[in-house]
């Protein structure tokens, strides 16, 4: 970690993250080897290099790409002929935080030898730290792809056993004035993103000064470790500041947050932060046909249109989106098509798209998305529904009576935080949704009877009721 003393007050203070009491440490102690850095039995010796990094995309107007919404590349990670990978790394989102470089390829350890193949971003605060607590994080997402293809970047390819080192995650006491219950600190914190149950799987040292740390953000889960308050020399690879994330699963990305943590102490300034990530034992394993990833997805009415707005947040060879209704009995038609606004179908950021069709229809609506990419293949979304011109219910359950035991559930508003549970005549629950944040629910294989259908918004906690009946089940 690099420190340079300036002078003023802080005037934010971001909450993201959990903060645990330090962990003792001894700055004369480094144990260099690390049973961290011993491969699976089925991995491989690989390891990465990123050097001479390129920008690709500036983001959000920041032409020196360190804004959010900037992609750099790095040709060749593998550093091994025959299993040649490229990599772009894409900045998500700026906490609180303001990035330096993105990569030092002029980096040394703690003895002084280049670490000119790890990547070694430098980070820090986005203003001067003094007297208020602050966190802050720089979100990157690190994606691999088949070098040869196109131009290289363009087909996503799995790793897979691979392992994410992170080291030099150090601090420092911030003066050591004790302010607050907790004293004073500067600590730097490094969290992946958690794909799955206990994937990846956090890794310390047996020696290590590092607190163990989670914390949810959202709908995601990000697991980590957060430094003592010993301030090291160089990209330290000391194992007592190593972590190792392992993923169970081949990865074509990984998501990732570097940050700190200060708690308010002595006039330390806009220190730096320099962190020193390398990937190994990873295998080369696919190539991927990604499809594309839509997010996002919603319908409303806006008075005689039905307002249709989707993002995605990657694309590849895509074409673009047809846009299909469905009224009453008919089937999905088509309505209207949107290009891909990515340059060549290829993109590696948020693309925003919205279309509106008129729509006066009395009764309800569904709608749907189909990604076509440039093999013709098509990728069809979830649906969505608009109630019909004039209806007043925030709730509409359609067909009422249901036959072939099905019926939808059809909300105003997509909204986060929906408990919904479906009971039979005797109170049963037979089906159930938590944390429901759509607007359209298709509930199937039910048998003739009549049911309840209990909506509670766990905003509000307002709770609604309402009867339908299915007169007929799947035959």
């Amino acid at each position: 970690m690099k420190k340079v003393i300036l002078y003023f007050l802080a005037l934010n203070i971001c909450s993201k993250g959990l903060t645990q009491n330090p962990l003792p440490c001894s700055s004369g102690t480094c144990s260099s080897t690390s049973a961290l850095e011993t491969c699976p039995s089925n991995g491989t010796n690989l390891v990465s290099s990123f050097k001479n990094a390129q920008l690709y995309i500036s983001g959000n107007g920041c032409l020196d790409g360190t804004c959010a919404g900037s992609v750099w590349r790095f040709a060749d990670i593998t550093n091994s002929i025959g299993t040649e990978i490229n990599a772009t790394i894409t900045i998500d989102e700026v906490i609180n935080a303001q990035l330096e470089k993105i990569d030092d390829d002029g980096a040394k350890d703690q003895s002084g030898i280049s670490v000119q193949s790890f990547f070694s971003p430098i980070l820090r605060s986005d203003i001067q730290l003094n007297g208020n607590d602050r966190k802050g994080y720089i979100q990157f997402t690190l994606r691999f792809f088949k070098a040869g293809i196109g131009d290289g970047y363009s087909l996503l390819t799995n790793l897979s056993y691979l392992s994410v080192l992170n080291y030099d995650i150090d601090g420092s006491n911030a003066g050591n004035i004790n302010t607050g219950t907790t004293g004073s600190w500067y600590r730097e914190n490094v969290y992946l993103k958690e794909l799955s149950a206990g994937n990846p799987s956090i890794n310390l040292d047996q020696s290590t000064e590092l607190n163990l740390v989670n914390y949810t953000d959202a709908s995601d889960k990000w697991l980590g470790s957060m430094s003592s308050l010993c301030d090291r020399s160089g990209i330290s690879k000391c194992s007592q500041l190593a972590m190792a994330s392992r993923f169970a699963n081949p990865q074509y990305s990984v998501s990732f947050r570097l940050g700190y943590d200060y708690n308010a102490g002595g006039n330390i300034g806009t220190p730096l932060s320099q962190y020193g990530i390398k990937l190994s034992c990873f295998n080369y394993l696919t190539q991927i046909q990604l499809p594309v990833n839509l997010y996002e997805f919603t319908a409303k009415r806006v008075g005689n249109n039905a307002q249709l707005q989707w993002t995605t947040t990657y694309e590849q060879l895509n074409q673009g989106f047809r846009v299909q209704r469905k009224t009453g009995n008919t089937d999905f038609g088509d309505v209207g098509f949107l290009q891909s606004l990515a340059p060549g179908g290829n993109s590696q950021i948020n693309l925003n798209y919205s279309y509106t069709d008129p729509n006066t229809n009395k009764g309800i609506t569904q709608y749907r998305i189909l990604q076509t990419d440039l093999q013709d293949k098509v990728r069809v979304s979830e649906i969505r529904s608009v109630l019909g011109l004039g209806q007043k219910n925030t709730v509409v359950i359609f067909p009422n009576p249901g036959n072939e035991g099905k019926v939808n559930i059809v909300f105003d508003d997509a909204r986060a935080g929906r408990d919904i549970s479906i009971n039979d005549f005797m109170g049963r629950i037979v089906k159930q949704w938590k944390q429901f944040t759509g607007n359209t629910i298709t509930a199937e294989n039910l048998l003739p009877g009549i049911y309840t259908v209990r909506i509670q918004d766990k905003e509000t906690g307002e709770i609604k009721t309402q009867k339908f009946i299915i007169s007929q089940s799947k035959l």
